[in-house]
């Protein structure tokens, strides 16, 4: 089956911008790019959902809807609009409609992608959104932030009834983030168990006077702010989006805005000054090859077991050795602009989401002396913490000058054991990882996306490079020293 993530842009934008209050505001525009980038990794269909501007229809029903929020910045929303600009010139689909939120874009689509046989997953914290989870038509909802999938079961334990009883429990309870005011008195445990008694928000309204005296006095004098409040969260299916758009061929667009401009000219010019020595004015005429003179011997030191000589080429020798040996880039100057164009060329927009990000994993990938390219494709973002394959980790132990030999024993789908000898041990060191262990860690969490996690479809797998990595940890701490592995964070990137 085909998969579909919604993602409720302006619910994520905006809790990324008060989350990022306290500090510049192009925090809230790269974190926001950032997170959809990282939302959308294994899923056939991406779109981003996105509030019209105000008034919406809701302001019909309820004219002080959402009256009680204070007026966004004008450069937030400045900011939001280059969040949605950056996106669709990432590639990305946008949906929104004058008069409708981010919540009715998504129900439309729900509803469309159902009739299509697509399964949908829902990227958003907005609980009225949870009316729309539906296990048998692969429905779920995605916090973006907490990170937890909710599905039938998740739903009810969180709020005491199943999802198509929710848009009722919301009409009881209200919503004072959005200036709806429900039933006075009524919290989630008691609507709920109101609901699971009578039925429908309209038979709980009917049964008022067979329950206890706060709540039948509640349920009497506030029924027709219930009855608004049921208007006010349902949902709307008749969105006017084109569906045809889905399928469309995007490709991403050159970025318009330069980074890491000023000032590039000249550290480009030095960092060439290095190979080739520094250029010459263009009028000037090319000066003719000097010969060749032989240069005198130096004394070297002398080559024995445990002793390196270390030799620093000039000019000359830099200029001469074959590009293709080098690890490159040799430059901080150079390291930026391969960024900027790695950055342009989109092959790496769902690890990476700016020239920045990429940038820094290059550097690192210089300090561990592996190049860019190999650098990129080692390297993931999880967790806020930059992690590389287990494969990459074990074979920096297997390097190590304390490393005998690094070896598997064995495993299937509950267990994985290794064993290595280091030399300064004297004997060698087995460790075993249990499929318990992974669990009590919280590596075998639900896919996002609704399809088995790596954990369940390759329990093998992930058992064995985790093993691997941990008895790294024990034996060759230097060899691992800041680095993760995505297996041991439960990303689903392992693989």
């Amino acid at each position: 089956m085909r998969t579909l993530l919604l993602v409720d842009l302006s619910n994520v934008y905006w809790t990324l911008y008060h989350v990022t209050s306290d500090k510049p505001l192009s925090e809230a525009f790269e974190a926001t790019v950032s997170k959809v980038h990282g939302l959308r990794g294994g899923f056939d269909y991406c779109v981003c959902c996105c509030d019209a501007k105000s008034p919406y229809f809701r302001h019909e029903l309820l004219p002080s809807y959402k009256a009680n929020r204070e007026t966004a910045p004008a450069q937030a929303v400045e900011q939001f609009a280059r969040v949605r600009e950056r996106l669709r010139k990432d590639g990305l689909l946008l949906w929104g409609a004058d008069g409708f939120e981010a919540d009715d874009v998504i129900a439309t689509a729900t509803a469309r992608a159902i009739e299509e046989g697509l399964s949908v997953t829902i990227a958003s914290a907005d609980k009225d959104l949870l009316q729309l989870v539906d296990d048998d038509k692969g429905v779920r909802v995605f916090s973006p932030f907490t990170e937890k999938l909710m599905m039938r079961t998740q739903v009810i334990e969180k709020f005491g009834v199943a999802p198509e009883m929710m848009g009722d429990l919301l009409a009881l309870v209200g919503d004072k983030a959005d200036n709806v005011e429900g039933v006075p008195k009524i919290g989630v445990k008691t609507a709920a168990k109101l609901l699971l008694q009578w039925g429908t928000l309209d038979d709980v309204l009917f049964k008022a006077d067979q329950n206890t005296p706060a709540v039948r006095d509640a349920l009497i004098t506030y029924a027709e702010n219930a009855r608004l409040a049921r208007r006010i969260v349902q949902l709307r299916h008749d969105v006017p989006i084109d569906w045809s758009e889905l399928f469309a061929d995007r490709r991403p667009e050159p970025l318009a805005e330069a980074q890491w401009t000023e000032g590039e000219t000249e550290a480009d010019e030095a960092a060439q000054a290095l190979i080739s020595g520094p250029r010459k004015p263009d009028t000037m005429p090319a000066p003719a090859p000097a010969p060749e003179t032989p240069r005198e011997p130096k004394d070297e030191p002398r080559q024995g077991p445990g002793v390196r000589s270390i030799v620093v080429p000039d000019t000359a020798s830099l200029a001469a050795l074959d590009w293709n040996l080098q690890l490159e880039p040799t430059t901080l100057a150079i390291a930026r602009r391969l960024a900027i164009d790695l950055n342009e060329s989109r092959l790496f927009a769902k690890k990476f989401h700016s020239a920045e990000a990429i940038f820094a994993v290059i550097i690192r990938g210089r300090e561990m002396g592996i190049g860019a390219l190999t650098a990129l494709a080692v390297t993931h973002f999880f967790e806020d913490k930059m992690s590389l394959d287990a494969h990459y980790i074990v074979a920096k132990a297997k390097e190590h000058p304390d490393c005998e030999w690094f070896q598997y024993i064995g495993g299937d789908d509950t267990y994985a054991e290794w064993r290595t000898k280091n030399r300064r041990n004297p004997g060698p060191t087995t460790h075993r990882y249990t499929i318990e262990q992974a669990q009590k860690a919280g590596l075998l969490r639900p896919s996002r996306s609704g399809y088995p996690s790596n954990w369940t479809l390759r329990p093998n797998e992930l058992l064995r490079k985790t093993c691997a990595v941990q008895l790294v940890r024990m034996e060759y701490p230097s060899a691992a020293l800041g680095l993760y592995a995505v297996e041991e964070l439960g990303s689903e990137d392992a693989a």
